[in-house]
């Protein structure tokens, strides 16, 4: 019997955690809500810096597909859980077994493009199936390319994310009324 979803889940969460934390040197703060009830696993933001959180879902695959070269992770998210926003961001990684952990290379694609282009189709349930589907050849140039990275480099693409929201100065304004009614996140330092 192999791990379940949910361990699967914790292990890669807990992977985003070390990269983002060990990539930049502990300048980026990482929490984890209480309940997972909008599909945030982990908000990020930079240390002594009172500004909006980067909320973040944590998916993975443990397995590769095409001879090795494609990640595919499908899952569903609910309307009030789709949310398209600078501030929502997807980490996407393969969690090897045999490595122990999530390995190279992950992607780290906003909400707006994985909506947009990860193909979202209507379930029954009224849910929506989302499958997003990248090569993680270096030689690809395929939609996602621009949102892979290394674990080495995920840190800094987390803290660049966070710092040009600062620089847009994004408001709670700005901020779509679902992610107001995530339990257990509060929503501090708004200037």
């Amino acid at each position: 019997m192999g791990l379940s979803y949910v361990q699967q889940g914790v292990i890669v969460q807990d992977e985003f955690v070390k990269f983002v934390t060990v990539g930049t040197g502990g300048q980026v703060e990482l929490f984890a809500p209480y309940s997972d009830d909008q599909r945030i696993d982990v908000q990020a933001t930079i240390k002594r810096r009172f500004v909006l959180p980067l909320a973040i879902q944590v998916k993975s695959s443990m397995e590769l597909q095409r001879r090795y070269s494609l990640l595919k992770v499908t899952f569903e998210v609910s309307d009030e859980a789709f949310v398209s926003h600078d501030l929502y961001h997807y980490f996407f990684a393969h969690l090897n077994p045999g490595w122990l952990g999530a390995v190279d290379p992950v992607f780290f694609p906003p909400s707006k493009e994985v909506h947009r282009h990860a193909d979202p189709k209507r379930k029954a349930n009224g849910n929506r199936q989302i499958e997003f589907v990248a090569s993680i050849q270096p030689s690809s140039h395929d939609q996602w390319s621009p949102y892979r990275c290394s674990q080495f480099e995920l840190g800094e693409r987390v803290r660049e994310v966070i710092e040009q929201a600062q620089r847009r100065r994004l408001s709670a304004a700005e901020i779509p009324p679902p992610l107001f009614r995530v339990p257990g996140l509060l929503w501090g330092g708004l200037r």
